[in-house]
């Protein structure tokens, strides 16, 4: 056979050999290709497990709730601690005419991280309005449950009142006081609606609270 027979042959059949090995290529390389892995998220169960965290939280009697808070407020701050530590003497250095509402709104948030390690932040909610008069002295705060099933938040009132009458350590004092009764409550329970948190264990825990603040002059107020 000669050359151009050949060469003619293989022009025939060399388109066809390379479209049928670009096609064996390609499935070689579609079949060795890695499948991708879609990831199981755990968002959000993370995120469902988080909204259920206060309703799940264990509680503890009154005493170990006194002592559980007793040893954190004895542990070294923290980093976020130490921080918030400093913004609460920054504000605590703000003269009287300049607390509101709003003013104790940023300053609540530290003290629930200094205090309590930031777990108040979802559990508990804060209005300033007119208290009644007792017939010793007016209503300057209190702590109520929130609602009446599992009794999982506190409502604290504040007396906007106080801010014309009392000293700004008398003020500061109070919402402190508040606080410690509704991490207390929440971590203990209540007894029907009232607090059950009085007494020398819990002005023990006002002074550890006051102690771990060193806000100078700082006082917590025991009086309805």
């Amino acid at each position: 056979m000669c050359d151009k027979c050949i060469y003619g042959i293989m022009c025939c059949f060399l388109p066809c050999i390379v479209r049928r090995g670009g096609h064996q290529v390609a499935s070689h390389d579609q079949e060795e290709a890695p499948v991708p892995v879609k990831l199981k998220s755990n968002a959000h169960e993370s995120s469902a497990a988080t909204s259920k965290a206060p309703s799940q939280r264990r509680r503890v009697s009154a005493r170990q709730a006194h002592s559980q808070l007793l040893a954190s407020l004895n542990q070294p701050a923290n980093g976020k601690q130490t921080a918030a530590l400093f913004r609460l003497r920054v504000a605590f250095s703000t003269t009287k005419e300049h607390l509101s509402p709003e003013f104790f709104a940023a300053v609540i948030g530290d003290l629930d991280t200094v205090l309590f390690g930031g777990c108040l932040s979802d559990r508990v909610s804060f209005d300033w309005k007119d208290m009644p008069a007792t017939s010793r002295d007016m209503l300057r705060g209190v702590s109520l449950p929130h609602g009446v099933i599992g009794m999982s938040k506190v409502s604290i009132r504040l007396s906007i009142a106080m801010l014309a009458v009392d000293t700004k350590e008398d003020i500061w004092g109070t919402v402190v006081h508040e606080m410690v009764q509704a991490y207390l409550a929440l971590t203990s329970g209540w007894s029907g609606v009232l607090m059950r948190h009085r007494g020398s264990a819990f002005e023990e825990c006002c002074r550890a609270a006051v102690e771990r603040l060193a806000l100078e002059g700082l006082e917590v107020r025991h009086v309805v």
